[in-house]
């Protein structure tokens, strides 16, 4: 099995080194990034980038009426009152906004994209209007490509042409994306972080979420750096441990990519299908590496029988540190404290990131726990702060038709702090990917049933947050 996890790191490694060079798709991944990747600020240090309140400074709060794409501010938003004849082609029908979002309503996935839809809805429920006009949202559900594309032409042949797509992005968008253009139709891909979905030349498409590559070179920093302060080993002298589910491949990659760049290799790596279910072999390998970390990229399908498995055998490594999915999600929690306890994990962004630099955050919590009883977490999250910000941002900028609408959307330009998940929007101007999203990725560790962010410390928890890391710490 170990000779088994040799080969497969090699392959993936050389895989990762004609990436780098240019070949493949990932090569117009790295391109449409725009971010220098490997250079990441530090966990430690990394500040608020977040502008300082009018208050704290000389300017005067900005005035409803004359904010505009540049300008936004998200408490002194409000919703346009000036009300036109429906204009051929922007995606109003009988004075109403027709709004569609489609998301993976069934399936293995279906707990995490009903609460996406939820939160999308409340995000149009609390806008009420955009270009004075009502906001109607339909629904549908696109849990595969050939679902994706029949909701897509039955939601287009009731008058919208505004789609919000959910947590089954990638395979929802990439099964209509090649339609969009010509059909004169916008479509914000709000929760995906595929890399070949935005080398496709699409015009009218925007993504809200960062790509896997991001999400990966900061994970590679973050365990380096989480190591090195927590465990004292030096990088060079870190032990390493990846296991992945396959169709988890592709974001394994690029941590392992980011990895390289700071001159790193995982010591183990080792994939298995979605559908394995004995994990004992597994475990037992990585007892007997000894590994100073160990960093799984799990599914909520596979993910509970693995972390089950770890503690029935005992292991307990110096650091855990997940890669999101199962371990940033709600349904964690329901394998009890004494399996939880302990786990990190990296996040794009959670509701439990300090809501006074995330505006609109505290608001939201609210509506959320009314409804579900509990906090939001990472893609509820990203769904309601994508859909709130698009949604003002296109009121700003007037009803006009589609193909204007987004020549006008790819000069937005709104500051980090002004939105829910703290990020900010800026849309590359060739792509439309946010070149915001994801600045920064945040790491917490799950305490008592409760996920408490601590890094960056700006966006921590609160100000007593702290990592106990080893786990001895805390007698768990």
């Amino acid at each position: 099995m170990f000779k088994r996890a040799s080969v497969v790191c090699i392959t993936l490694f050389l895989l990762l080194l004609l990436i780098a060079s240019g070949c493949g798709s990932g090569k117009a991944g790295q391109q449409y990034e725009q971010v220098p990747l490997g250079e990441t600020k530090s966990l430690f240090t990394q500040e608020s980038t977040k502008a300082p309140a009018a208050a704290a400074t000389t300017a005067e709060p900005v005035k409803a009426e004359e904010m505009t794409i540049k300008n936004y501010d998200f408490y002194a938003y409000k919703p346009s009152t000036k009300k036109v004849d429906d204009v051929p082609g922007s995606g109003t029908k009988n004075g109403k906004v027709i709004l569609g979002y489609m998301d993976g309503l069934s399936g293995s996935s279906a707990y995490i994209a009903k609460e996406c839809m939820a939160a999308c809805r409340m995000a149009v429920e609390n806008q009420g209007t955009i270009w004075g006009k009502e906001i109607e949202l339909l629904t549908g559900d696109a849990v595969d490509p050939a679902s994706a594309r029949s909701e897509y032409e039955r939601m287009k042949s009731l008058g919208c042409r505004i789609f919000m797509g959910g947590l089954n992005n990638s395979q929802t968008d990439k099964s209509i994306c090649n339609f969009v253009d010509n059909d004169k139709v916008l479509l914000f891909s709000n929760i995906s972080w595929d890399v070949e979905l935005f080398s496709r030349g699409v015009k009218n498409m925007f993504q809200w979420c960062p790509s896997f590559l991001k999400f990966g070179d900061q994970l590679a920093n973050a365990t380096l750096e989480i190591s090195q302060e927590y465990l004292g080993i030096k990088p060079e002298d870190l032990k390493i441990a990846i296991c992945y589910q396959e169709g988890a491949g592709e974001v394994c990659q690029g941590y392992v990519d980011g990895l390289a760049r700071r001159n790193k290799k995982p010591a183990f790596i080792e994939g298995y299908p979605q559908d394995r279910k004995d994990f004992t072999p597994l475990v037992a390998q990585l007892i007997a590496g000894n590994y100073d970390v160990i960093v799984p990229f799990s599914s909520l399908v596979e993910g509970p029988a693995l972390r089950r498995k770890m503690v029935e055998m005992g292991y307990k490594p110096p650091l855990l540190l997940a890669c999101g999915s199962y371990y940033d999600q709600s349904v964690f929690t329901e394998l009890g404290n004494d399996v939880t306890n302990g786990c990190c994990t990296q996040s794009y962004t959670t509701g439990a990131i300090n809501e006074n630099e995330a505006a609109g955050l505290k608001e939201f919590k609210a509506m959320f726990n009314a409804e579900f009883g509990r906090d939001p977490l990472t893609h509820a999250l990203m769904s309601y702060s994508a859909t709130t910000t698009w949604m003002r941002m296109m009121d700003l900028i007037g009803e006009m038709p589609i193909p204007e609408l987004v020549e006008e959307l790819r000069k937005v330009d709104v500051q980090p702090g002004q939105s829910p998940a703290y990020w900010g929007l800026l849309p590359d101007p060739e792509t439309g990917r946010n070149l915001r999203g994801g600045e920064p990725c945040v790491v917490g560790q799950w305490q008592d049933g409760k996920l408490i962010m601590v890094y960056p410390k700006f966006l921590a928890t609160s100000e007593d947050a702290k990592l106990y890391i080893p786990w001895h710490e805390k007698g768990w």
